[in-house]
């Protein structure tokens, strides 16, 4: 649906493109729910394959990268809600999260220096 289909259902008046925008990062960020969801899934509760690692790897830089291009407009000051600030903030974090944990895996060295430190009386 093209934004002129979507201002023309519209009633007549001042079109809302700040309203129309945050339906579209709410719908954004349901989208990325639903790939977090399949995350957990198929790359968590599985062992995810090469290839499945790849495809995750180039899906989530996509995500990121038009997340961070949502956020980037709504954190305008004059942008008329800042809730939709506010949920991409978090949808970003959770993304970065993602993405350090899959395709920036700790070192092996820090990782048990960490883990010496939490679990002290652990052999």
């Amino acid at each position: 649906m093209a934004i002129s289909e979507s201002l023309a259902e519209r009633p007549v008046g001042t079109p809302s493109l700040g309203q129309w925008t945050v339906e579209r990062v709410m719908q954004w960020s349901e989208t990325c729910g639903h790939f977090l969801d399949w995350e957990h899934q198929n790359m968590i509760v599985r062992q995810p394959s090469p290839a499945l690692l790849a495809d995750h790897k180039q899906a989530l830089r996509w995500l990121l990268q038009l997340t961070r291009l949502y956020h980037a407009t709504v954190s305008d000051p004059e942008f008329p809600d800042r809730s939709a600030v506010k949920e991409l903030r978090g949808r970003l974090l959770q993304l970065e999260a993602s993405w350090r944990m899959f395709h920036e895996p700790m070192p092996k060295e820090q990782a048990e220096k960490l883990l010496a430190e939490v679990f002290p009386d652990e052999p």
